[in-house]
Order: structure tokens, then C-alpha cells, then sequence
């Protein structure tokens, strides 16, 4: 029952008591900022660690819209050579441990042209690092009148030609999308940079929405990583699922809830 009511968004039920199982905090954490000359090559990068079972606790990437915005919001520009940028945080028993972790992931960036690799050595430099990665949301948000956020999730593997797909959407359409996320699990954020005030532009980014979706089933992902389905995502789902697959669920929403009463109007 935990799997099924994991993920349905109160159709199903009412969650009453939640039992939580901790884990020991790690003994020692490391953080690393890489920049990259394109963000086929922050991908690479990262899909190159997982294969070499390198496998971080963080990996966030961001691509060159996002950190344009976080420029303009510190104002203080980035190597202009630096097109995207990977944040990565490491943990292990010891600083041996890390340092072990640390050069392996410095020997694969170099492999892929990083244009800097910096570990921090402190608190204040791991501050300093994750800083650009906190402010990104918001810094995204002031470059246009409106963002949509999106938020999709693709198989690990899948995840350099999911964001090539994005960008290839971008280009196409003529809106700027800003593409950040988990690449060490496939889940990505991409935002749609528009005025929902223009209703050409309005019709555009909706277009540029549903496009964003058909990347992420075409490599095998799903509509949705951490956001839901909710209201915004519905009239893709049969898309997503197929046929047999809404009649499924549809079914167990059916058994569970005959009266319609939990979260409705809500997916189904």
C-alpha cells in the first residue's frame, strides 16, 4: 500500500502516521564546482562518472541561461568561456575517502574539457559554491515576465540527450528555456522564459510545454520527477500511459475512493 499511495496525490487516500526510517549523517562531505565550455559536456561529464560507478550525492546541473540570470542578479559575470556549470557534493567516512572521490572526478572533467574544477576547502567556500545553485530559482524568474516550471525525469542514461532535446525545442520555438536539475538521478527543471501577457507568446509556451513532455517520454522519462500531475499535466497523461494504463489506475482510484470525494478534480 506505501508504493500506491506514494506519488497519488490524495486521490487515494488520507496518509494518518508516516513510520520513518534515519540514517547515520556522513562523517565528512566535499563540494566541487566544475564549469564546462558547453553543456553537452557537463552531461558527458556526468554520464562518463556514472559509468564509472562515481557516483556523488549531489550533481546539479546548469546550463548557460540559468547562470546568465545568476550573473545579472550578483552582477558579477562568469568566465566567458563557461557555458554550464556542475555542482557536486561528495560524502564519506574520512578526508581520505574524499580525496579519493575528489581525483576521480577531477580526472573525468578534465577528460571533458572542464574549463575550471575548484574543491572547496572550507565552509565558507562550500557556501560560496552551492550559492549560485540557492539563488538560481529566483534569479531565473526576474529575466522575463513570466516562467513556467517544469519538472520532468528521464532515465540516467537518457539525460544528455534529454537536455539536447530541450535546447533543440528552444531554438526551434524562439523561447528561451532555462535548463537546470538533479543529473545524478534524471530529474530536470527546464523553465519556459516568456509574457503570458502576449497571448501569441502565451499560445507559444504552452506549445513549448507540451513539447517539453514529448521529449521526456521519447527517452523513456515520465511527465513529472518530484511536482505531480495535478491540473497542469492531466491532459498528457494518456500520453504518458496509455490507453490500459489511465483504465488501470482509474480502477484501483474506483475501488478506493467510489464516491469521488478524495482531492477531486484533481488528475482524474
Amino acid at each position: 500500500m506505501t508504493q500506491l499511495m506514494v506519488g497519488s496525490e490524495g486521490t487515494l487516500g488520507i496518509v494518518t502516521k508516516a513510520i520513518l526510517r534515519l540514517i547515520p549523517m556522513p562523517a565528512k562531505r566535499g563540494v566541487m564546482q566544475v564549469f564546462f565550455r558547453s553543456l553537452d559536456d557537463g552531461c558527458a561529464a556526468v554520464h562518463t562518472m556514472l559509468q564509472r560507478n562515481i557516483v556523488p550525492s549531489a550533481a546539479e546541473l546548469i546550463d548557460d541561461v540559468s547562470l546568465d540570470a545568476v550573473a545579472r542578479q550578483k552582477k558579477k559575470p562568469f568566465d566567458p568561456e563557461a557555458k554550464a556549470c556542475l555542482i557536486l557534493e561528495i560524502d564519506g567516512p574520512d578526508e581520505a575517502s574524499l580525496k579519493l572521490q575528489s581525483d576521480a572526478i577531477g580526472q573525468v572533467v578534465a577528460e571533458h574539457q572542464a574549463v575550471s574544477f575548484r574543491v572547496a576547502q572550507s565552509q565558507a567556500e562550500t557556501d560560496e559554491l552551492w550559492a549560485i545553485r540557492r539563488g538560481l530559482s529566483s534569479a531565473v524568474a526576474a529575466t522575463a515576465p513570466n516562467r513556467l516550471g517544469e519538472d520532468i525525469s528521464v532515465p540516467r542514461d537518457a539525460f544528455p540527450e534529454a537536455v539536447r532535446r530541450l535546447k533543440e525545442i528552444s531554438r526551434r520555438k524562439g523561447l528561451p528555456i532555462a535548463v537546470f536539475g538533479h543529473a545524478g538521478d534524471g530529474n530536470l527543471h527546464p523553465s519556459v522564459l516568456c509574457d503570458l501577457s502576449d497571448p501569441a507568446q502565451e499560445k507559444l509556451a504552452h506549445e513549448v510545454v507540451g513539447e517539453i513532455f514529448d521529449a521526456a517520454l521519447a527517452v523513456g522519462g515520465t511527465l513529472s520527477g518530484e511536482h505531480g500531475i495535478g491540473i497542469t499535466k492531466k491532459p498528457y497523461i494518456y500520453k504518458a500511459l496509455g490507453e490500459a494504463g489511465v483504465a488501470a489506475l482509474k480502477a484501483v482510484k474506483q475501488a478506493l475512493d467510489p464516491k469521488g470525494i478524495l482531492n477531486p478534480g484533481k488528475i482524474w
